[in-house]
Parts: structure tokens; sequence; C-alpha cells
């Protein structure tokens, strides 16, 4: 079964939009020899939580792997991770930590997903109610972002030590349908609705495609 995977990193100040830029550049290469890789992108986050955190180039990945094992033989001690670590290191302002999350059905595939330039993600560490609660106030989100031109969706629940973890992702062509759409009262609506379940963290991402696969 398909394992996603999300990444949020924070690179030193003074050379942020430098590391951001070599991590898109070279980090594709690295990826494209890991058994098991299904896709890779990385995102530049917006905005947080409402605000204006462009100036930061903070990078969140997100990968594709066939199973959870293929996951685990690549971190933390492959050598193509090691290589990875050379790259993302002279950059990184802190250690980042890795999320697994399990598909919810009807999910679009994650590696489509991230890669259509523009996402909305929505992350709470510790999900309340059940995942019928979450999985309704979810639906009406959708529901309400469809009229905007929402080219893909997707849900998870974490894994492994990320149990209890629930993601969303909305995902348009472009950033100016991304935030005409999540402007629009009914989604502005539907997402405070399900903030009010549980603790979530918003991000507006802009996403470089960067897919390779090894097969």
């Amino acid at each position: 079964m398909p394992i996603s995977e999300l990444v949020l990193a924070a690179l030193r100040p003074n050379v942020a939009q430098e590391g951001l830029s070599q991590i898109r550049k070279n980090q594709p290469g690295i990826f494209s020899t890991v058994e098991g890789s299904l896709s890779n992108n990385i995102g530049h986050v917006l905005k947080h939580n409402g605000k204006d955190i462009s100036s930061e180039y903070k990078p969140i990945l997100a990968l594709e792997w066939d199973r959870v094992e293929s996951f685990h033989n690549f971190y933390p001690a492959s050598a193509e991770f090691q290589s990875f670590i050379g790259l993302f290191g002279p950059y990184a302002a802190a250690k980042a930590t890795p999320q697994l999350f399990e598909p919810s059905s009807g999910s679009s595939l994650f590696s489509d997903l991230v890669s259509r330039g523009a996402a909305l993600i929505l992350i709470a560490p510790a999900a309340a109610g059940t995942k019928e609660d979450v999985s309704a106030a979810w639906n009406e989100v959708l529901q309400a972002a469809k009229g905007g031109e929402l080219v893909g969706q997707w849900e998870g629940w974490g894994v492994e030590g990320d149990e209890g973890t629930w993601a969303g992702i909305l995902s348009w062509n472009n950033l100016e349908k991304l935030e005409r759409s999540s402007a629009d009262k009914s989604v502005a609506d539907a997402v405070q609705k399900l903030k009010a379940l549980f603790d979530v963290d918003e991000y507006l991402v802009s996403f470089t495609s960067t897919t390779s696969t090894a097969l």
C-alpha cells in the first residue's frame, strides 16, 4: 500500500533562498536511485495560518513510497539519505522530522496532487473526535471548494509514530485560483468548522514538481 510522507523544514535565514533553490535543483537526482520511491516534490510555504512567511523560504517535502518498508530502508541510514543530508544540512536551521500517512479511500494520487502548482495543506497533530466526524467535516470543505476550480484532494491518517495525526490537501493549478477559492465565504466557513474540531496548522504552498521513480 502506498505511503505518503510530509516533511516541514526550516532553513537558516541568511541562506534560506539559496538553500531552497539548491534543494529543488539537486534533490531529484538523489531520489532517482531510491528503491520504492514513487514521487518526490518540494514546495515553498508562502503562508502559515494566514501569516505571510514567503520570505523565510520554508520548504515542505511531499514524498510517496510504494510501502512503508521502503521508507525505512531509505531513512535514516541509507547512502542516499546521507547524500540528501549532505545537500540539506548546510542550510538547515533545525532537524526535520518526517510524518507518514496512509491515504484515505477516494484521495487523489499524491504525486499528481502536489505537482499541480498550488496547494492548501491542513495538518492536525492530534485530531479530536472520531475519524467519521473528521471525514464528514472534510467532505464539507471539499463540497464548498469544488466550485472553485479545484483539481485534486487528498486525506490521510498518520501511521506508526504519527498515529492520530490527520492531514488534508486541496490543490489548484496556480496560486491565483487557490487564493480566490480559499477566500470564498463557503470555503472559509467550512475550513473554520473543520478547525473547530481540533487544532489545525494551515499552509499555503507553491509546489515545484520533481517527480522521479526508481524501479
